[in-house]
Formats: structure tokens, C-alpha cells, sequence
């Protein structure tokens, strides 16, 4: 394998690395949003053709009107 191949084989390690990491950050931080007062004010809005696209698994909410 070449030096430049070998490069990237790490990077994308790295990236990969990087991705499980906040991956398993927001798996902890999930269940304290979905449990807060606030969350009865979210609203899950559509995805748009870009989160679709994403590597990552996009949800989308928006912050509704109190008593919505």
C-alpha cells in the first residue's frame, strides 16, 4: 500500500472514530431532552431532500407555541 493510501485508510478511521464517539454522546444526551419539561413544546418537523442525503440519521424538531 501506498504512503497516500495508507493516509487515508487512517483518516478514515479517524472520521469513523469520530462519528461513534458523537454518536454514543448524543445516545446519553437523548433520553435528558426527550425527558425535559421542554420536550412536550417540540414537534418532529419533516426532513428536507439535504437530511435525507446525510450519512447521519437526521431528526428534526421545532419549538411549537406553548399549548400547542
Amino acid at each position: 500500500m501506498s504512503a497516500s493510501g495508507s493516509g487515508s485508510m487512517r483518516y478514515f478511521d479517524d472520521l469513523e472514530a469520530v462519528y461513534e464517539e458523537g454518536e454514543q454522546a448524543l445516545a446519553a444526551f437523548l433520553p435528558e431532552i426527550e425527558q425535559s419539561p421542554l420536550a412536550g413544546h417540540l414537534t418532529e418537523a419533516e426532513q428536507t431532500a439535504a437530511d435525507k442525503d446525510e450519512f447521519i440519521a437526521v431528526r428534526t424538531c421545532t419549538l411549537g407555541a406553548a399549548g400547542s
